[in-house]
């Protein structure tokens, strides 16, 4: 019986052994209460058993973790679905496999992967519909930058340097002199060019980086730049006066 409803009798065999199918039960908790009638219609007192069923199958979500382009070669994700809920996970395709949360990948080649994750609840039920998540790796950091103007211990006559160069498209360039970053520009087309006002006279040198979409920065190159501004003084020293 569940509470005082009847849902199932049978006969017990030879060796003592029963079984009642209960078909169709709707999910929730369910406390079944067992009795056993003999012969002579002698009733024992009640074994009871509570069971829980869950038939409803869960919802994967990907809360944390790379999407579109990253230079982590083995990235971490996090998931989220009902309480009590454990994960698999499989990369490009590959099988699911049980997997923690958080999961980090092993190493990953260059270019596109595809994350696929599904929840298992605790009555075994799993996702059908897993979470997906795409994803590139790249970690190779682009080449120096060239810079095309202004030649090398170039003396210009302005307060105002333009640094201009190629670099990887869609890059971006950063202009420092020591640790003071000067100005910055994306190579769009693979072209880049910074601007750099109130330059005093002097000697300046500047470095130039260059940073991808993925966040890799490449290493440096140099360019040392004059600039004088001061009008010369101007002296007559021989020749008729008068």
């Amino acid at each position: 019986r569940e509470g005082s409803t009847l849902v199932g009798s049978a006969v017990a065999s030879a060796a003592g052994n029963w079984t009642i199918v209960l078909a169709a039960v709707a999910d929730g908790t369910h406390t079944y209460a067992a009795r056993a009638i003999d012969a002579a219609t002698n009733e024992s007192g009640p074994t009871t058993r509570t069971v829980t069923v869950d038939t409803v199958l869960p919802e994967t979500t990907i809360t944390g973790g790379p999407t579109g382009l990253t230079n982590d070669t083995t990235p971490t994700f996090t998931f989220s679905s009902e309480p009590g809920a454990t994960f698999e996970c499989s990369i490009d395709g590959a099988g699911h496999t049980a997997c923690p949360n958080p999961y980090t990948t092993p190493p990953l080649g260059q270019g596109p992967h595809t994350l696929s994750v599904r929840a298992v609840d605790p009555a075994g039920n799993r996702d059908n519909t897993p979470a997906t998540r795409s994803f590139t790796v790249d970690s190779i950091a682009p080449a120096a930058p060239n810079i095309t103007a202004p030649a090398e211990n170039d003396l210009l006559a302005t307060s105002t340097v333009t640094l201009t160069g190629t670099a990887e498209a869609g890059s971006t360039v950063q202009v420092r002199e020591g640790a003071a970053v000067r100005g910055s520009a994306t190579a769009t087309g693979g072209n880049w060019s910074v601007q750099i006002t109130n330059v005093p006279d002097g000697s300046h040198q500047y470095t130039v980086r260059a940073t991808d979409a993925a966040g890799n920065t490449g290493p440096a190159a140099a360019r040392t730049v004059r600039v004088d501004t001061g009008a010369p003084d101007t002296t007559i020293e021989s020749g008729p006066s008068g």
